[in-house]
């Protein structure tokens, strides 16, 4: 469970082989959003290492056990490209020339940069509840719409976290959101508005054209997500050739925490159809 310098920073990961141990097992990279850390995979980890893959969870910089600021807070690395390469970094450390690369929120940077920066290195990317590095109609319209909510004084990652939702997730799995609470504890929390000149630049920056996009993708919306809105999905998957979208009943924007039985097959699916290609 090493913590060692790559891409001039301190990165923590962890690479879970396969429960077959099997030497030539395709990868997959978790990177997790805003606020979390390696722990928020644990029921992919598990879970897919038991389907033969490796699997290898990572803490973004400022998060969990890495060093750094995190991003959109004082000292963070202005230059999104950051994101995706650290995830090759770590790769390359591992000796993975290409793996299935996996992000939630924030970690949609990691998938989208490899995407569209070093395709050869993605078998495919998941994009669960984010968008992030697609540049879209959709992405304007939602940047221009959180910069209004979080200049207004809104918290909306304190509202995501008490909706109706969210809610009647915890009375049915008061386990669970106990666990999720006490992992979150783990770390230093993060302080104040945040995101504000990523939404600026989302607003502004113009659309581009992903008609020639050659990494297969699928896209997961929740279907009560108040961060990532349903709408924000499907539209950026509907901009990706080729991309995939799975809609999840019921859940918010910690899909993976909150509904694991359906992302999990909904990626173990699109990863075998890939993987036949």
């Amino acid at each position: 469970m090493p913590i060692e310098t790559l891409n001039g920073e301190r990165l923590f990961f962890e690479d879970h082989h396969p429960a077959n141990g099997s030497a030539n097992a395709t990868a997959i990279v978790f990177c997790h959003g805003g606020g979390g850390s390696h722990m928020d995979w644990w029921r992919q980890a598990w879970f897919f290492r038991a389907k033969g893959y490796r699997c290898v969870v990572m803490d973004q910089r400022g998060c969990g056990l890495s060093g750094g600021a995190q991003s959109g807070t004082p000292g963070a690395v202005a230059d999104n490209d950051v994101f995706y390469k650290d995830t090759l970094a770590i790769m390359d450390r591992l000796g993975i020339s290409k793996a299935h690369i996996v992000g939630h929120s924030m970690g949609g940077w990691n998938c989208s940069g490899v995407a569209l920066n070093q395709p050869a290195r993605a078998v495919s990317i998941v994009m669960a509840a984010t968008t992030f590095g697609f540049v879209t109609e959709a992405s304007q319209r939602w940047g221009a719409h959180m910069l209004q909510q979080l200049t207004s004084g809104v918290d909306m990652v304190t509202n995501s976290r008490t909706s109706p939702q969210q809610e009647r997730w915890r009375k049915a799995h008061p386990d669970l959101a106990f666990l999720r609470e006490e992992i979150r504890g783990l770390f230093t929390p993060r302080v104040g508005v945040r995101g504000l000149d990523t939404y600026r630049r989302m607003a502004q920056e113009q659309p581009r054209d992903y008609s020639q996009f050659s990494v297969p993708s699928l896209f997961i919306a929740a279907a009560d997500d108040p961060l990532q809105y349903p709408w924000l999905v499907k539209a950026t998957a509907k901009a990706v050739h080729g991309a995939k979208l799975v809609h999840v009943p019921d859940a918010g924007h910690s899909v993976q925490w909150e509904a694991p039985e359906a992302v999990n097959d909904a990626m173990l699916s699109f990863f075998k159809q890939v993987e036949r290609r």
